[in-house]
């Protein structure tokens, strides 16, 4: 009986067939007892909707009692099932149970129902039982999903969708579905706020959109800078910064594929803090979107976009959202006013977007829709999936056959790679480190970066510039002599000097090791008898070369090694 099924034999300690008697054992996987099993527990727990898959009978026959103190019960080889009956055989045994020392259960049938396909039946997460089919989150950014399987615990990417928040529940966390308001700046620019109050606002600098004000919530500020379009009486959003768990995304026209991330463009999509905010795009638009329910949607229009827990606590040109239109002209100060200048003005630091009525045009491979989707595949969804469920916007969408890439739609084979939460176009070299220690590559058919260690030349140094880490070459000086003649240091000391002699303008003073041996001298004469020189010779030695320059060889230059 040794086997994957546990050992099975009721009142094993009380049975003793030694002398005489039999014990006998039975198994059935179908046939009219499992029908009977099924009927008789289903009759007694109607809410299992149970299905016996197999019946395990023992049998004695002509088998005494053991006559000695013991506990009539049920066990199995590991006690994962264990059933006794208390203060049974005990010769101390008073009560109900007391009859079983003197008794015997010869030919009165007994039925024990366990559970023995799976031994106890559920998961367990961080030492915390789960049952079979229950799902949850895995923690505060909502992006794990995790599902008890008869397999074991199954973990999976699914983060909230647009309509839903991230939120503690019985068991850890779970995505609820909440009300949320919605702010719109579209056109010249029209303010479309939380509370449906319509107003409209030409200013050309940066304002506060919306803003968290009170406390006990998650902050944010989302900021729109505006510029002047074609008129000076018109303006449009040129610029969307989010501030969000301590970071600044900036959505900046003109740039595709790209978001700039406190300071540093990356290109979309990616994640920040662990996942709790996450940037991508669908369609022609980018999304900010974070784990409490905040989403910033430019460009084209600026959408803005909050849960109601952040009913009446938010301030900016969306309004307060307190669900009253009468008073969303509220100034920093607390004071509702009728102007929408005055309103507007009185949030400058940050404002939004236009509406582009030109007529639209498509690159190549793709065409035009006035309703496509807003979730299009692009090459980082492939490794980087996404969950939206906005409703359709006007703009180009790819072929059949191909997929977006930035602002181009490619096949799919023309992909980049995706590495370190951000997006490489294919072929494309990067460095990594803040003191360029490895120097990347992206292969676009693999879809892997390969990374070597390198380092920058000795005349390089590892900088920030276009928002990427990289080797650039180091600043050079520049010295200036000219005129009668007039000197201008390489660090910006200007002096006259009307020496008539040869002079070292530059050269190496001491044997450096990695730096070129140089000098460059000029020969100074007077200059038709007055009190003044000019430059007439110039003497470069560089590298084993010797060349001369004179202003009497118009166009000609003297080497010699």
């Amino acid at each position: 009986m040794h086997g994957p099924r546990d050992f099975i034999a009721p009142f094993w300690t009380d049975l003793d067939n030694r002398g005489n008697g039999h014990v006998y054992y039975n198994q059935y996987t179908t046939g009219s007892v499992l029908q009977q099993a099924t009927q008789d527990i289903n009759a007694y727990f109607p809410g299992l909707n149970f299905n016996a898959n197999w019946v395990f009978v023992a049998t004695w026959y002509e088998v005494a009692y053991y006559p000695n103190s013991g506990t009539a019960g049920y066990d199995t080889i590991n006690s994962a099932h264990h059933y006794t009956i208390p203060g049974s055989f005990s010769s101390t045994a008073t009560g109900p149970n007391s009859n079983f020392r003197l008794g015997s259960n010869v030919n009165v049938p007994g039925r024990w129902a366990f559970r023995t396909d799976h031994g106890s039946r559920g998961c367990t997460f961080n030492g915390e039982p789960v049952q079979l089919g229950d799902s949850f989150w895995s923690d505060n950014t909502c992006t794990q999903k995790c599902t008890c399987t008869s397999l074991g615990m199954q973990c999976v990417r699914q983060p909230c969708s647009f309509s839903q928040i991230c939120q503690p529940s019985a068991f850890q966390f779970s995505c609820q579905t909440v009300r949320r308001g919605t702010c719109t700046i579209s056109g010249d620019p029209h303010y479309y706020t939380f509370d449906n109050t319509v107003f409209h606002f030409q200013g050309t600098c940066t304002y506060v959109l919306s803003e968290q004000c009170d406390g006990g919530l998650s902050y944010y500020r989302v900021e729109g800078k505006n510029e002047h379009r074609g008129s000076t009486h018109v303006s449009w959003t040129r610029l969307v910064k989010v501030f969000v768990h301590n970071e600044t995304i900036e959505l900046v026209k003109g740039q595709r594929g790209k978001a700039k991330v406190n300071g540093i463009f990356a290109a979309t999509p990616f994640d920040l803090n662990n996942g709790t905010v996450q940037v991508y795009e669908t369609g022609s638009s980018v999304v900010i979107s974070t784990d409490f329910g905040l989403e910033t949607v430019w460009p084209h229009f600026v959408r803005v976009t909050v849960p109601g827990t952040y009913s009446g606590s938010l301030g900016g040109l969306c309004g307060n959202y307190n669900g009253h239109s009468n008073d969303d002209f509220q100034t920093p100060n607390g004071i509702v006013v009728n102007s929408s200048q005055v309103f507007g003005d009185s949030w400058r630091k940050g404002s939004l977007s236009a509406h582009c009525a030109e007529e639209q045009t498509c690159p190549r491979n793709s065409h035009y829709e006035l309703c496509g989707t807003t979730c299009p595949s692009t090459c980082p969804s492939l490794s980087f999936p996404f969950t939206c469920d906005t409703v359709c916007q006007e703009g180009c969408q790819c072929d059949d056959g191909f997929i977006l890439n930035g602002n181009q739609c490619v096949p799919p084979t023309s992909c980049g790679c995706y590495h370190h939460g951000r997006y490489r176009q294919g072929g494309e070299q990067f460095w990594e480190g803040e003191e360029c220690q490895r120097l990347c590559s992206c292969n676009g058919i693999t879809g892997i970066v390969h990374c070597t260690p390198n380092s920058c030349g000795l005349q390089e140094s590892c900088l920030v510039v276009g928002g990427e880490f990289g080797c650039h070459p180091n600043p050079h000086g520049t010295c200036y002599a000219s005129g009668d003649p007039h000197y201008l240091t390489f660090d910006g000391k200007a002096y006259d000097f009307q020496g008539t002699c040869r002079y070292v303008l530059a050269t190496v003073c001491n044997d450096t090791d990695g730096l070129h041996q140089f000098s460059v001298e000029a020969k100074n004469e007077p200059w038709n008898g007055l009190p003044v020189s000019i430059t007439a010779e110039v003497f470069v030695n560089v590298g084993g070369y010797r060349v001369h320059i004179s202003w009497e060889r118009c166009g000609m230059v003297q080497v010699s090694c």
